[in-house]
């Protein structure tokens, strides 16, 4: 049998070593077993994440505080690039929980984990298709963006009615805010009915 040995390398070792360095490359790394507290940092990020494009979720959950004081000041963009940049995160978001290995925490950890794969697979499942508002971990998809019961048209002033907290010249200039950025999200909304 003749091994064309070149160097002390044999033809079947470099190419054993060669097919060892493409597996490397190919077969995903297994992910080390995620504890308690990696876990609730993912999914604390998940949330906060998401919570950036829904700033009045926030005010409506009363977490819009601290380090996150500036939510209550902003109303969710709903421009067409807002709804690829959505996508994109639910994308993004879904990559970090897959590359999670969650077979040893606890029945509760696993349990969110598996509600935020499920609704981001169902909300991208949704956006996939041309045409209406979805919602990511709510109820409200619609085939249209506006229709009589769906729309920032009704939406906004309900909100600030019943949700937005004035109990300070803080709130007050929140509220103000919001009420500025109003019509242009009554103009992203209009652009996506088009």
């Amino acid at each position: 049998m003749v091994t064309h040995e070149t160097n002390g390398i044999t033809r079947r070792a470099a190419l054993g070593g060669l097919g060892a360095t493409a597996a490397a490359f190919t077969i995903p790394a297994r992910a080390a077993p995620a504890s308690a507290a990696d876990a609730n940092a993912l999914l604390d990020g998940i949330a906060w994440r998401l919570l950036d494009f829904f700033p009045e979720t926030a005010t409506s959950l009363g977490i819009d505080t601290g380090a996150h004081a500036a939510l209550r000041a902003k109303l969710g963009d709903k421009s067409a690039a807002a709804q690829r940049a959505i996508a994109a995160l639910l994308r993004a978001d879904l990559a970090r929980i897959a590359a999670t290995d969650a077979s040893g925490l606890d029945h509760s950890t696993r349990t969110s984990l598996a509600v935020v794969k499920s609704a981001y697979q169902t909300a991208l499942d949704g956006f996939a298709l041309p045409y209406g508002d979805i919602t990511v971990g709510n109820y409200r998809n619609t085939p249209y963006v506006v229709i009589q019961n769906v729309g920032a048209y009704l939406d906004v002033p309900k909100f600030l009615d019943s949700d937005h907290p004035i109990a300070d010249a803080a709130d007050a200039e929140a509220y103000l805010a919001r009420l500025a950025t109003y019509p242009g999200t009554l103009d992203a909304e209009t652009d996506r009915l088009r």
